[in-house]
């Protein structure tokens, strides 16, 4: 066949396969695991709130159950994809998709405002909670997450990733309560 008389570059290679799996920018960066393509499946509602420390597989297993198999996204304001491999290899998940959304524009971006209302489980990273509340709280973000709540989405957080989920919260802007 014509495909097997052509040859590729292993750079080429590479680029080819790195390009699904992540996608970065000034404003937001995006790390896939998995398939790349949506899946819409049945999901139950529920809360994961973990308080920080070292990851447990409990409450991620119980938020796979939850979201059907759909698939799980991961929002933060820093870091990577660190959970990416973690809750993938638990199994039972079309994909997880982290978002590190660093700036206001990020926070309005669509491609990553249809990841969010897209997923069938949302997980909340920890981090500097004054970050999420900057650039989450009242805006597209934040409706994107109540929106997913609303439709009976699993949603879970560790940390700030907990403490932005409550109705009331320490924001961190200062690092104090004054």
């Amino acid at each position: 066949s014509t495909l097997n008389s052509m040859r590729f570059s292993p750079s080429l290679v590479f680029l080819l396969l790195l390009l699904p799996v992540l996608q970065a920018g000034e404003h937001y960066d995006y790390f896939l695991t998995g398939a790349a393509n949506d899946v819409s499946s049945r999901t139950e509602s529920g809360f994961a709130l973990i308080g920080g420390g070292r990851d447990i597989e409990e409450p991620f297993r119980w938020m796979i159950r939850k979201s059907g198999g759909g698939d799980l996204v991961v929002i933060r304001a820093a870091g990577a994809a660190g959970y990416n491999d973690f809750i993938f290899k638990l199994g039972g998940v079309d994909s997880v998709e982290t978002l590190v959304i660093k700036t206001p524009e990020g926070a309005r971006d669509p491609f990553v405002l249809d990841k969010i209302r897209k997923a069938e489980a949302l997980f909340i990273a920890g981090g500097d909670q004054w970050n999420y509340v900057r650039l989450w709280r009242g805006g597209p973000v934040g409706s994107a997450i109540q929106d997913l709540i609303d439709r009976g989405v699993p949603v879970g957080g560790t940390s700030a990733g907990l403490a932005i989920l409550a109705e009331f919260y320490f924001s961190a802007e200062h690092d104090t309560v004054k």
